[in-house]
């Protein structure tokens, strides 16, 4: 564990002994536990495994061992911890850091041999086994398993004299959140430690500017004079964990500490000044539990690497992703609607000889029991990381848990030369960008045209409707949208690429001229303008529900026809019937076909006493142009002030392009949708379909086969029902984030912290509410946390009720990221499991700036 040569160095670490994985072994091997635990470890089965803790529970301790810790033990003091720490815990490849047990306030003579013993006993616990088999894929645990290290149990026990805490906490000698280098953080809280690394207690969080890494007598001189606070988020705390007459006990932070920082500025340099040493001495950066006694003296209680990886993982194994696909398909993809959208999508995003050459020759695009799956093999290529700094965002989205943590942790890496080489090949001799409308400049000019192009074509899709007994003149139009929808793909991919870019560049640029934690400030500035489409339903929704309340509507049910509320449905159903729950499946029930929807949605903005939207909106659009001049203020030279000016407009305009460019499609693809369903209903006549609705389980070119009379109706309407009853087992499926060839990437999350991506700044704390669809969304509460596998423009509706929202799929720039900065709603995505997870009515707290949950309940 290292602390042995901490102490050796003169870090201040307790008093202890440890015990080496020989005596666990020996153990083991003396009461006749060892051929069972290195059978477990090879084939881990949970029967087993509790059959054999409680054999190690209640097994004694070797004689030798015994004697040994009686002897030792009182001179260390009267109170002791026991930590466990598992024979590859301290490994840069992979960590059981928090699996295994620690014993607190543990007395000398038989109550350290129960800990002893309990603490071995977690080297079986099933959480443990799970984490084992998730790492087996590792090329670190493959290695050791060659190597013969990995071929039986173990774990080393120290024990240490007791540390009464008034203060504990860790620090990492990196930010291993972002990948910064130059920074590190800090977590604290009051009490034992171990209400902040269980996941208990919210920590107050600090940001310190470190010195670059320099050899151990440089680096504890740089510490001195280079280390400086740049951010504080200090948390309440009602409660801590203390040492009682009979072990740990929750008790009352006094209320004059309750929110007050744990630490000053002295203490928390103090302590990154301990944790730089401890990095020097490692050799590579650490992850240091501390804890600050009641006379104000810090200890180093344990050290060890941050997780890492030695290398990236460019493996020829293909990775597949439901990252940014999935916002788009939040439930599964239809036969006719994947079959329309694919080869859409892989004309312009599909590189068929680079991805031969280089990438395992796969697909783009892949349809896994109805969900849509990107490859993202190339983003492991196209990942790079510069000496110190972070990593692009918007790749490490792509890449799984523990490959995005392998990049943010390493110093730097380089990327894949030649899969770009071959890119840029292939770009050029196609002449690819003839594709997009690429210009960064004048892209946003290209979308005015098109909207021009939409907003008279689209109308002509449905009106007049074609007769139920032309289904060609319904699969003509229904060709002529798809065609517009090409359209819109060569548009809105580079609108979604630039503004990325934009973003990350005024990103960037304000962290070099500005320095660090201005990332806050940049959030602020970066916002969507107020007239965007998606505050204009909002608006139009409220002003609904006012007309309803004063109506005295019933909610409940569907309004009679002629009724006042029905006349005044009908035009809001008119305008914005068009949004769904998920948008790019043609498919997608609309709020015009389940207007129902629309009144669970009017029910939520009357309860929560909801203000106009457009008020709040022009509200925040001001607090925006005033952030934008005090950071106009801060940047010290005319020309980088005209710079920052013109990029944060750019910026914002292909913001607004995100929102109303979805909206327009949306509006598109229903018109689509409406002509399939003409075909549906004249295929029903004919007997070829049940319902009109079942031409969604026909495939486009089956379609078009059983309109040109290739396709017999019998035949048709069997395939149609056996894809009816598959798609209903799918819609209960709850698929992976991440497939490597066929086999999911297991969540390994779990616990009372959970971590993500923080894609909306602030921290929220209030009970749980898992909604699979919009339908299970009629349950949502005000002020409860919205968690589900993604959102689309459709649920954008349900922000004003919520108090934050915690989702398995997004993005920094992703639809629903964009709305919830706009109501200032915390939001964590990109969390692996949160709906199987958290449970309806737990406590959380979502801190939206840093991608953590805090789970309470």
């Amino acid at each position: 564990m290292g602390l042995a040569r901490m102490a050796e160095r003169g870090l201040p670490v307790p008093a202890g002994v440890v015990i080496p994985v020989e005596a666990f072994q020996d153990f083991l091997r003396h009461n006749g536990l060892w051929k069972s635990a290195r059978r477990l470890g090879r084939l881990p089965d949970p029967q087993r495994a509790r059959a054999l803790r409680a054999a190690v529970l209640a097994a004694p301790l070797p004689p030798a061992l015994a004697a040994a810790l009686r002897a030792q033990a009182p001179g260390l003091g009267p109170e002791l911890v026991v930590r466990s720490s598992g024979v590859d815990e301290d490994a840069g490849d992979q960590s059981f850091a928090g699996l295994f047990r620690t014993e607190i306030g543990v007395r000398p003579g038989d109550g350290l041999e129960r800990a002893v013993l309990a603490c071995w006993a977690s080297a079986f616990d099933d959480r443990v086994l799970a984490y084992t088999r998730q790492a087996e894929g590792r090329p670190g645990l493959r290695r050791q398993l060659r190597e013969g290290r990995a071929d039986g149990p173990g774990m080393a026990l120290v024990v240490q004299r007791l540390v009464r805490a008034r203060i504990s906490g860790v620090t990492f000698s990196v930010n291993a959140m972002t990948g910064s280098w130059r920074q590190m953080t800090v977590e604290a809280c009051w009490g034992l430690g171990e209400a902040l690394v269980g996941g208990h207690v919210v920590p107050d969080h600090y940001l310190v500017q470190r010195p670059r890494r320099l050899p151990d007598p440089l680096q504890r001189l740089a510490a001195r004079l280079r280390l400086e606070p740049l951010e504080r988020s200090v948390q309440p705390q009602e409660r801590e964990l203390v040492l009682a007459a009979d072990g740990v006990e929750w008790r009352a932070v006094p209320a004059s500490l309750q929110q007050s920082p744990k630490l000053d500025d002295d203490m928390l340099l103090r302590l990154c000044r301990l944790a730089l040493r401890a990095e020097a001495m490692g050799g590579c950066p650490q992850d240091v539990e501390w804890a600050v006694d009641a006379l104000g003296e810090p200890w180093l209680v344990q050290s060890r690497p941050i997780t890492t990886s030695p290398t990236p993982n460019r493996s020829a194994c293909t990775l597949w992703t439901r990252r940014f696909i999935g916002e788009r398909w939040s439930e599964p993809a239809t036969p006719l609607g994947w079959s329309l959208v694919r080869p859409l999508l892989e004309h312009f995003i599909a590189y068929p000889r680079t991805t031969r050459a280089w990438l395992g020759g796969e697909p783009a695009l892949r349809l896994v029991d109805g969900a849509p799956y990107i490859n993202a093999t190339v983003f492991r290529h196209l990942a790079f990381k510069l000496p110190g700094l972070p990593p692009p965002r918007f790749v490490m989205d792509m890449l799984p848990p523990d490959e995005e943590r392998a990049w943010l942790t390493r110093f730097a890496g380089a990327p894949g030369v030649r899969v770009y080489a071959a890119i840029l090949q292939e770009t050029f001799e196609e002449r690819r960008w003839r594709r997009f409308r690429w210009n960064p400049l004048t892209n946003h000019k290209a979308w005015d045209r098109l909207e021009r192009l939409l907003e008279r074509e689209v109308p002509r899709q449905v009106s007049p409707p074609p007769a139920a007994s032309d289904p060609v003149q319904a699969l003509e139009r229904a060709r002529a949208g798809m065609e517009l929808a090409r359209g819109y793909v060569k548009v809105h991919v580079t609108s979604l690429l630039f503004a990325n870019l934009w973003y990350q560049v005024v990103e960037g640029l304000l962290a070099v001229w500005l320095g660090p934690g201005s990332e806050r400030l940049a959030g602020e500035v970066l916002r969507c303008p107020e007239h965007n489409l998606t505050i204009v339903t909002h608006h139009d929704l409220w002003l609904l529900a006012q007309r309803a309340r004063e109506l005295g509507a019933d909610l409940s049910a569907m309004p009679a026809p002629g009724s006042p509320f029905a006349a005044a449905l009908a035009p809001f159903l008119a305008r914005h019937g068009h949004r769904s729950d998920a948008s790019w499946e043609i498919m997608s029930p609309r709020w015009d076909e389940r207007p129902e929807r629309v009144l669970a949605l009017l029910r939520h903005s009357i309860e929560a006493g909801e203000a106009d939207p457009r008020v709040r909106a022009h509200e925040l659009s001001q607090q925006g142009e005033r952030a934008l001049e005090r950071l106009l203020a801060r940047v010290d030279h005319p020309l980088r002030r005209a710079t920052v000016r013109y990029l944060v407009q750019l910026t914002r305009r292909y913001l607004l392009l995100r929102e109303n460019q979805r909206y327009h499609f949306d509006r598109l693809l229903y018109a689509v949708k409406r002509n399939y369903l003409v075909i549906g209903r004249w295929a029903v006549e004919r007997g070829a379909l049940a319902r009109a609705e079942d031409i969604r389980f026909l495939e486009a070119d089956q379609v078009e086969a059983l309109v040109a009379g290739r396709l017999e109706a019998e035949p048709c309407r069997a395939e149609a029902e056996r894809r009816s009853a598959r798609f209903a087992r799918q819609l209960q499926r709850s698929p992976p984030d991440f497939l490597v060839e066929d086999e999911p990437v297991l969540a390994e999350q779990g616990g009372r912290r959970l971590t993500g991506l923080g894609t909306s700044p602030g921290v929220a704390r209030g009970p749980v509410r898992v909604v699979a669809d919009m339908e299970g969304a009629q349950r949502l509460r005000p002020g409860e946390i919205l968690v589900a596998r993604a959102v689309d423009p459709g649920w954008t509706p349900l922000f004003p009720v919520i108090a934050g929202l915690v989702l398995e799929l997004g993005s920094q720039l992703s639809h629903g990221a964009v709305v919830a900065r706009e109501y200032e709603l915390p939001m964590v995505v990109n969390v692996r499991g949160a709906t199987q997870q958290l449970q309806d009515g737990q406590e959380v707290v979502v801190d939206g700036a840093r991608g953590l949950v805090w789970v309470h309940g």
